[in-house]
């Protein structure tokens, strides 16, 4: 074990940190980048993907939590979708992939990361621009993620596989989330997005379950 190693296993060091966060130690750049190698040969960290790190099992203290790794690989995203929709519940099948919201770009493909110890992450860019209606912030230990409410991850993935609703029972078929789920859903959730995203696949998905929900 190095300096660079002891510094990072202090209680209130963030679980994932980059190199940003090491320049914060105030090592000469010649001594921070000797001490990193060393820590990187010896397996006392791990490169996650791109400038993501974190201490390997003997020295951390706390878990890795994918949420906060899917916000940090792209910090312009939020979680939604299938993912987030079984985290709350909603859907009975697991999704093991970490799913995301990213902004449209030039390169308007769909992005897969894999990393080797921490599972998959996929990325759907899906708007022009994003309405954080339904987004909430998650402060989570010693980092923070942006994730849907579940009426917006519903919205999320309608427009994602381009669905057009029919009617309650029919959503439950195609989507496996029950019934009592979808009354759970109060009048302040639809308040809360309708007239947000000027899609009117959405916008029309709204309006029919809030009319069959009688809200």
């Amino acid at each position: 074990m190095n300096e660079l190693i002891k510094r990072l296993k202090r209680k209130r060091f963030p679980v994932l940190f980059t190199l940003n966060d090491m320049y914060k130690f105030n090592f000469k750049d010649d001594i921070l980048e000797k001490y990193l190698k060393e820590a990187i040969d010896n397996n006392w960290i791990e490169n996650i993907y791109n400038d993501i790190y974190i201490l390997t099992n003997e020295y951390k203290k706390r878990v890795c939590d994918g949420n906060i790794l899917a916000q940090m690989i792209y910090p312009d995203s939020y979680l939604s979708g299938s993912r987030v929709l079984c985290d709350y519940n909603w859907i009975l099948d697991g999704i093991y992939a970490y799913t995301s919201v990213l902004k449209k770009d030039s390169n308007n493909d769909d992005i897969k990361v894999v990393t080797k110890n921490y599972g998959k992450f996929i990325y759907y860019k899906l708007y022009d621009n994003i309405s954080y209606a339904g987004i909430i912030k998650n402060n989570y230990g010693l980092g923070n993620f942006y994730i849907a409410k579940p009426l917006r991850a519903l919205c999320d993935l309608v427009y994602e596989l381009n669905y057009e609703y029919e009617n309650i029972y029919f959503f439950k078929e195609d989507f496996r989330i029950g019934i009592n789920k979808l009354e759970s859903l109060k009048k302040r959730d639809f308040n809360e997005l309708q007239g947000k995203f000027n899609i009117p696949l959405i916008e029309n998905f709204l309006n029919d379950l809030r009319k069959e929900l009688r809200l």
